[in-house]
């Protein structure tokens, strides 16, 4: 069973990577937000601790529109 949360969370048909896509109400746009991570269990969860951290800011009002604070930082690949 999944959850409306786990609906941000998918994988790109192109690059086979997890990636997050949601709305923000008001806003007539959806984002998107490349991991740059396999889809692994433990990839999942670094992408829902994230995912948790930007709902976190919409419902505090402190959302960075331009994504900048949401960005996965390049390192090791997993």
């Amino acid at each position: 069973m999944t959850t409306d949360e786990d609906k941000w969370i998918s994988v790109d048909k192109r690059t086979t990577k997890l990636v997050i896509r949601f709305k923000v109400r008001g806003v007539n746009k959806q984002f998107y937000i490349a991991s740059g991570l396999k889809d692994t269990k433990k990839n999942r969860e670094i992408v829902r601790l994230k995912r948790d951290a930007i709902a976190s800011d919409i419902a505090l009002e402190r959302f960075d529109y331009t994504l900048n604070s949401y960005q996965f930082q390049p390192g090791k690949q997993k």
